[in-house]
């Protein structure tokens, strides 16, 4: 081919320039992927749920710690029912106060986190005393719990903290 004024033919590149480009491209991607390893959280088996826990392997809380949660929600209960009596709680904490009582014996009991627990799920744990005395109980604190408060949501405190204490006394 004739060079043309000003204009030169293609001139090849030596060989040893595309194999340099091919390494500093897998230098490249070597970088990429330490930093990526290094900078990364490494993964952890996600721990089993407290339903599947207490399937595979069930928590039996020992009795003496069992008597002491059941010995403070009766406490608690009563000083629920006093304050209400006097005035100084209203339905909507009365039924807040119960409910959270009741929860935390049937989790000591039980193992299940009760605490976290809606309705649904109580009622249909299979746990005769979930399913029966503490759905029960539960039950009866959500309208006082979800009102606004004041003295109309609780149609006997009497009643309801009896069904309590009879959902405490249930786990023994």
């Amino acid at each position: 081919m004739r060079a043309v004024e000003g204009l030169h033919p293609p001139v090849p590149y030596a060989t040893h320039w595309a194999v340099l480009g091919v390494v500093l491209l897998l230098l490249a991607a070597a970088a990429v992927t330490v930093v990526l390893r290094a900078t990364r959280r490494p993964r952890v088996a996600p721990a089993p749920t407290a339903v599947a826990a207490s399937v595979v392997a069930p928590v039996l809380a020992p009795a003496v710690a069992l008597e002491e949660v059941r010995r403070r929600a009766r406490a608690e209960l009563s000083e629920a029912a006093a304050r209400h009596g006097a005035g100084d709680l209203d339905d909507r904490g009365l039924a807040l106060a119960v409910s959270a009582a009741v929860r935390r014996v049937a989790e000591a009991a039980s193992g299940l986190p009760v605490s976290a627990m809606a309705l649904d799920d109580l009622a249909g744990s299979g746990v005769p005393q979930l399913a029966g005395p503490v759905a029960a109980v539960v039950r009866a604190c959500y309208p006082p719990a979800f009102a606004g408060g004041g003295r109309s949501g609780v149609a006997d405190a009497g009643a309801l903290l009896g069904a309590a204490r009879e959902a405490v006394d249930a786990w023994g």
